[in-house]
């Protein structure tokens, strides 16, 4: 239950070299009709024709050729493009199969497993206290809008943006990558615990804002030597994300960037408490049970929650 906004995370640029990165883009030459139906068709007349007539309703804009030409077989839009190089040049067409590409790009998934990198990242700090095979990754669902990223039971919901092109998790400063080192907290959470992480969580960021104390400042605790299990659990999950993103960086092993001058603070204050992550002492002193979420947050949140967490 990040409230990190990504709206910066996951724009992808545009692929492949540009016009003049090292070689001049050339005007092709129109497509001979492969071997079977429309074999022998000369497309240059055609593909003329139908630049002058789609010219009108999609002028300049590459996108839009892009997006229309992707629907077109592929001796016809060949010998278009070869027309749009001589109509509208070089760097026209090359913005214009970027976004052709695009258009031609299979749909994501909606939901998925982790993968192995992503496995392997979170590793060094929960080793096998989390059953990685049961966590789902969630994109762009209701309880994503805003841009933030949110966990209930098994299930992480994270914002579009926090995925790249081919579904890979975003790195960087609130990417998906860093996002995740925080939800897959709340996971540890509701599987050593149960669902009691979640009004915790609600209640810690309400009485945070009511005093302006931030529910995932987790620092002054470490130092003060509270016990693990007085935290809430924001701050438990973010102590868990800081630490695996420095314990990265000072390994140098390229997945969270290179290491802060608070990196090393930040192993040391955490370190007294990772052995708790690592063994799956998750439950609060004095926290509800189970069965008193449900009652916290009625019988249709009960319901809600229930159909969130499946996997």
């Amino acid at each position: 239950m990040s409230g990190g906004n990504h709206d910066e995370a996951g724009k992808v640029a545009g692929h492949g070299p540009g016009p003049d990165a090292g070689h001049e883009a050339r005007p092709r030459e129109a497509a001979k009709a492969a071997p079977g139906a429309g074999a022998g068709v000369d497309w240059g007349p055609l593909a003329e024709s139908m630049v002058l007539g789609m010219e009108p309703s999609l002028g300049s804009d590459p996108a839009a050729w892009g997006v229309w030409l992707a629907r077109q077989d592929a001796p016809l839009r060949n010998a278009v493009i070869a027309k749009l190089h001589e109509r509208k040049g070089n760097f026209f067409v090359f913005q214009m199969e970027g976004h052709m590409r695009n258009a031609n790009a299979p749909k994501l998934p909606d939901e998925r497993p982790l993968s192995s990198a992503e496995i392997g990242f979170l590793f060094p700090t929960y080793l096998t206290s989390i059953h990685y095979g049961s966590v789902r990754l969630k994109f762009d669902t209701l309880l994503t809008k805003g841009g933030y990223g949110r966990t209930v039971g098994n299930a992480i919901h994270m914002p579009e943006s926090c995925r790249g092109p081919t579904g890979e998790l975003t790195t960087g400063h609130e990417g998906g990558l860093e996002l995740l080192a925080h939800e897959i907290g709340h996971v540890w959470q509701f599987q050593h615990s149960g669902l009691v992480y979640i009004p915790d969580a609600l209640l810690a960021q309400l009485a945070g804002k009511m005093v302006g104390h931030d529910a995932y400042e987790w620092q002054g605790l470490a130092r003060s030597k509270v016990p693990f299990d007085e935290w809430n659990a924001e701050a438990q999950a973010e102590m868990g994300a800081a630490y695996n993103i420095a314990l990265h960086k000072v390994l140098a092993q390229g997945t969270a960037g290179k290491p802060e001058p608070t990196d090393l603070e930040t192993i040391e204050l955490a370190t007294p408490y990772v052995p708790k992550l690592m063994s799956g002492q998750a439950r609060r002193k004095n926290s509800p049970t189970e069965t008193g979420a449900k009652i916290l947050v009625g019988p249709v949140g009960s319901f809600i929650i229930d159909k969130l967490a499946g996997d």
